[in-house]
């Protein structure tokens, strides 16, 4: 089966290369490439924020940050980054002593992340912004998968609002200026 599903996905791959190169068809492969890579519904590597100094500044000051219980949602915009967000999840060790615990929970929020970063990609990608999220796990608690994957919905419906509203903003003060 899943051999089936690798061919199946070469065949596409292939289908669409033809058509791009066709001269009916103008678009550049660089940005089918990208298409492809980053809207697929994986977690690549790009896409995890691994960078110290981003990493550094986002907790030193200057980001934004939001809570939707059991998350603790903090993100800046950044130009450094090679994908339009980057993602770093944290538990707690002193919340989960077990190594075992902590690990579940950020595989549950990766999870909920890969499954719903659409929304937020095709936004970031229309605005021409890039951003560095970064999801703490508050609660002493472990929690059902489904509770987690709501509140990540609700947590990247809120960036992806507060994206769209200062980029209003920013436009709406631009022409004030002389």
């Amino acid at each position: 089966e899943r051999l089936r599903n690798i061919q199946s996905k070469l065949l596409a791959l292939n289908i669409v290369c033809r058509i791009a190169c066709s001269p009916f068809f103008h678009i550049p492969l660089y940005i089918l490439h990208y298409t492809l890579y980053f809207m697929a519904n994986t977690l690549h590597k790009v896409e995890r924020l691994d960078k110290k100094k981003i990493i550094e500044k986002m907790f030193a000051g200057g980001s934004r940050s939001f809570s939707v219980f059991p998350l603790r949602v903090v993100y800046l915009p950044v130009e450094e980054l090679e994908a339009d967000a980057s993602i770093l999840i944290s538990v707690s060790k002193r919340r989960f002593k077990r190594a075992v615990k902590r690990n579940r929970v950020k595989r549950q929020i990766r999870e909920a992340y890969r499954v719903n970063k659409h929304e937020l990609l095709n936004a970031l990608a229309e605005k021409k912004c890039r951003l560095a999220i970064a999801f703490i796990y508050l609660s002493d608690q472990l929690t059902e998968s489904s509770v987690i994957e709501e509140r990540v919905k609700t947590a990247l419906a809120r960036i992806v609002e507060k994206v769209t509203v200062s980029d209003a903003n920013m436009a709406a003060v631009a022409p004030m200026k002389p």
